[in-house]
């Protein structure tokens, strides 16, 4: 490698380092920022009587902050495929095989932890549970499998510990990598 090559390889990670911070705060901010607001004990719902605070929270949170995603979606392709030269049967089974440890891993070993949290909920603290939810110890395998895909009650389209559903998704389109080469 030459200087000039890796002179462009460092600033290109400094840029992503840059963005990923910033995109980060997007996220934070498209779940933090309320729709309710009290001001001098006053109750103002949606803003309706602060136009100006519902408009800039809309703004932030809605328009601006939700690039971050999408964003954190292009990098993490732009990455799997970046430097490679060709994209053959050894190359991908080898980034799968790394994404399997990088990705796979985690996202099993995450969603585990809900679940034994819900057992161990359901098991010695009843009184917390909802009783909506199914069991743990009465799961059929079916139930293990949408565990992984669609196990949140309240988002049926989402994995049992909710925010992974990027890296379900990730893993997805990384999956089907060589038709998006």
């Amino acid at each position: 490698m030459n200087m000039e090559q890796l002179e462009q390889d460092k600033l290109q990670s400094n840029v992503i380092s840059y963005l990923r911070f910033w995109l980060i705060v997007g996220v934070v901010l498209i779940h933090s920022i309320p729709d309710e607001v009290v001001i001098g004990g006053t109750n103002i719902i949606n803003g309706h009587n602060f136009e100006i605070y519902n408009s800039f929270r809309y703004l932030i949170s809605e328009v601006i902050a939700r690039i971050a995603v999408p964003t954190f979606f292009f990098i993490s392709g732009f990455l799997f495929f970046y430097k490679t030269e060709s994209f053959d049967c050894n190359i991908y089974f080898k980034k799968l095989k790394r994404r399997g440890r990088t990705l796979l891993i985690p996202y099993l070993f995450w969603n585990m932890v809900v679940v034994l949290l819900f057992y161990l909920t359901q098991t010695f603290l009843t009184g917390l549970t909802s009783g909506e939810n199914l069991l743990i110890k009465e799961y059929t395998w079916l139930n293990w499998l949408k565990v992984f895909w669609n196990g949140n009650k309240i988002n049926g389209d989402m994995p049992i510990n909710y925010p992974l559903w990027f890296v379900r998704d990730l893993m997805i389109v990384i999956v089907i990598s060589p038709i998006v080469y």
